[in-house]
């Protein structure tokens, strides 16, 4: 509980601070944190697996939410 919680609170936090930057937080790759817990998804603050860090080691996203965003855009897209 307590690792869903971390993450929950990681991903509120960096939200926050790109709100109060004005601008989104640059897709460099991500640092695993010092203590070891796993990188979340900025949407769901599910862990993102690390085969997908492995591949994409800049991933905001959880692959769940990440195929969800891409289908949006998709939509969104078609609409214009």
């Amino acid at each position: 509980m307590t690792d869903l919680i971390d993450c929950a609170q990681q991903a509120e936090q960096e939200r926050l601070a790109r709100l109060l930057a004005g601008r989104p937080a640059p897709p460099a790759p991500r640092a695993k944190p010092a203590d070891g817990a796993p990188l979340c998804c900025e949407q769901c603050a599910d862990p993102i697996a690390p085969a997908r860090l492995r591949v994409h080691p800049g991933a905001r996203l959880c692959i769940e939410c990440q195929q969800r965003a891409e289908r949006q855009a998709a939509i969104f897209a078609g609409h214009r």
